[in-house]
């Protein structure tokens, strides 16, 4: 991994929005690189503003789950919409997961079902994984 860090370093420092959340991620789990929190954010936000929604999807996943930042809801779903606008398959399964598990919305199946077709029909598996739980 740490020469993985060395290559998506050089290709972020060029501005290529990929290697920025590739890097991230990489500083945000402590993989091949000291782990970073500011460091991870910083990358996250930046190739999120160059219009990478997976960063922005990422950044929701991270107050989802309370990683390097504090858990909150409302704030992963502030980010997940962003990377929907975007047409992001992932956030729209993330976003499905808000309204199944009711974290931050009130809990509603038939919106969670919605979301989970539309990120199932962009091909997402752990949507399609999602649906067949709700009995599709």
């Amino acid at each position: 991994m740490a020469q993985a860090a060395q290559w998506y370093k050089k290709a972020a420092d060029a501005g290529e929005p990929a290697a920025m959340d590739a890097l991230a991620w990489l500083y945000e789990s402590g993989s091949g690189v000291p782990k970073s929190c500011p460091e991870a954010i910083r990358l996250y936000d930046i190739s999120g503003k160059l219009g990478l929604s997976a960063s922005i999807n990422n950044m929701g996943l991270m107050y989802l789950k309370g990683a390097c930042v504090q858990r909150d809801y409302a704030e992963a779903r502030r980010w997940f919409e962003q990377a929907v606008a975007l047409g992001d398959g992932e956030a729209m399964n993330n976003m499905g997961t808000l309204y199944s598990d009711g974290h931050g919305v009130p809990r509603n199946n038939k919106i969670a079902r919605e979301w989970f077709e539309k990120a199932a029909a962009l091909g997402i598996p752990e949507a399609k994984q999602n649906l067949k739980g709700m009995g599709r």
